[in-house]
């Protein structure tokens, strides 16, 4: 988290651009910008990793159905 937190105030504060940050801090440009984004948008103290678990699955098999299913393993195991 540190690196983050060095890499946003390097590009925010100092002016780096996002090419000589990704070179000096060792990774691409698409993570720098998207470590620069996530600093303005929710400041320089939350740059922590966040889960990548989507929040609905639209194709999710219902309840009863999977209920159905998973009742004959249960009966024989």
């Amino acid at each position: 988290m540190e690196l983050r937190r060095q890499l946003a105030l390097s590009v925010l504060e100092d002016g780096l651009s996002v090419s000589e940050a990704s070179r000096r801090f060792g990774v691409t440009r698409p993570v720098v910008r998207k470590w620069v984004n996530r600093a303005r948008q929710d400041g320089i103290v939350d740059l922590c990793e966040r889960n990548g678990a989507p929040l609905t699955i639209p194709n999710k098999t219902g309840l009863g159905l999977e209920s159905a299913l998973l009742a004959p393993k249960e009966a024989y195991p």
